[in-house]
């Protein structure tokens, strides 16, 4: 037999202690006690607010019955439910005798498309149609005791249509949420349309914008049975411009349709619109070689040049067929703004730019309708945007403009009916 060879002492003590650690570190992993890797968390996209327009809601519909089917919309989609879509605000009014549409504010970390896309897919059995973009005539508001003057507002270049004149710190429309409790019988309209700056494909004029929202306005009206109810129109910026060109339009056709909002409107409000050019020569280079480059070098002016022939155009045309015929306010900035800049990606605009008085004194208030003597002209403590942009109902500037707006509006009352008897005579 061969011999017989021992280990010493300390090695066996060694191999019996390594073995005892290798059977507790296995009873620890069974027992999940071992220290692992934190699990991966996902995160969270950050929420933003956005409004939507839903359309095709039957007229019948109540308040709190669209509440519930958009709770139930979103309950029902998973890609909703998960990113824990909620309904901040809804408000709803009617269209015509037949269909109502709503405006809603979701809290979500979707993209606008999909959002809508997703919304969309889930809307099962209801007839509901969703919108980011808000363009044409959009009701924010309809006094239900009856509506006697229609106040019609139109925002300005490359704006949205609601975001235009939402308060800077809350989801508040002054039009839609302030207005209502201080001006009553009115029925409030929005009018969208598109004037996108970057990578545009549009050859659209001031003319072609003006005539588009002719059309809209005229054929809402004659849906709703409304055409000749008096109407007070509130223009910011280059929403100025395309109501002065709808009115010159339509004044020259004295047989045509178009002629009851010519007799309907009484008065305008204002704000900032450029009618001797915008200071703001950063939109030319954003602009150049694009179909629009034409469009927006009509309205640019710098501190040395003239308006162009397309502004002193409008400028002729509507004195001339609007004198003394609409009661005018103009309201001006008094605060320079921030202009725009293209950023690297080509498609991303941010306010960098130089500060300037995007509109100045003289241009906004020369609207060539009143005398000297007669103007309603009244300085804003505000930018460009803040013209139309109000914290809340006790807000200064908006107490200023409400003030304006309820004298307008109650003398558009009383004057408008009287010219359609005219007619009839």
């Amino acid at each position: 037999m061969g011999e017989v060879t021992t280990q010493p002492g300390w090695a066996t003590a060694l191999a019996s202690l390594l073995l005892a650690f290798v059977i507790a570190a296995g009873g620890a992993a069974a027992a999940g006690l071992l220290v692992r890797r934190p699990p991966e968390t996902k995160t969270l996209a950050t929420k933003r607010q956005l409004t939507l327009r839903i359309e095709d809601i039957p007229v019948s519909t109540t308040v709190e019955q669209l509440q519930c089917d958009l709770e139930s919309i979103v309950e029902r989609e998973l890609g909703l439910k998960e990113d824990a879509v909620t309904v901040v605000y809804h408000h709803l009014v009617r269209r015509n005798h037949e269909w109502a549409c709503a405006t809603a504010t979701f809290s979500t970390s979707l993209p606008e498309d999909r959002l809508v896309q997703k919304l969309g897919q889930a809307r099962d059995s209801h007839s509901y149609r969703f919108y980011a973009k808000v363009d044409g005539i959009t009701p924010l508001y309809e006094d239900p005791k009856g509506a006697h003057v229609d106040v019609v507002a139109v925002p300005g270049l490359g704006s949205h249509a609601i975001g235009s004149w939402k308060s800077p710190k809350s989801n508040d429309v002054w039009l839609r949420d302030y207005l209502p409790g201080d001006l009553p019988n009115v029925r409030v309209l929005l009018y969208g349309y598109d004037t996108t700056l970057v990578n545009s494909n549009s050859r659209d004029s001031i003319e072609t914008l003006g005539h588009r929202f002719l059309e809209s306005i005229k054929e809402f009206r004659k849906s709703s049975n409304t055409d000749r109810r008096p109407v007070v129109f509130l223009g910011h910026s280059l929403g100025g411009l395309l109501i002065k060109e709808a009115l010159v339009y339509a004044s020259s056709r004295p047989d045509d349709p178009n002629v009851n909002i010519y007799k309907a409107c009484y008065g305008l409000l204002f704000f900032g619109v450029p009618n001797l050019g915008l200071r703001n020569e950063q939109l030319n280079s954003i602009v150049q070689g694009q179909p629009n480059e034409a469009f927006v070098r009509s309205l640019v002016v710098d501190d040395d040049s003239e308006p162009s022939s397309f502004l002193n155009r409008i400028a002729a045309e509507f004195s001339r067929c609007c004198q003394g015929k609409y009661k005018v306010v103009s309201f001006f900035e008094t605060r320079k703004s921030r202009t725009v800049q293209l950023q690297p990606d080509g498609k991303t605009l941010t306010k960098t730019g130089p500060e300037t008085l995007m509109v100045t004194q003289k241009s906004a208030t020369s609207t060539g309708l009143t005398a000297v003597a007669d103007e309603d002209n009244i300085p804003l403590s505000a930018d460009h945007m803040g013209l139309v942009k109000y914290e809340g109902r006790t807000n200064n500037e908006y107490r200023t403009v409400i003030g304006r707006l309820k004298t307008v509006v109650e003398e558009a009352k009383e004057e408008v009916p009287k010219r359609f008897l005219e007619i009839r005579t």
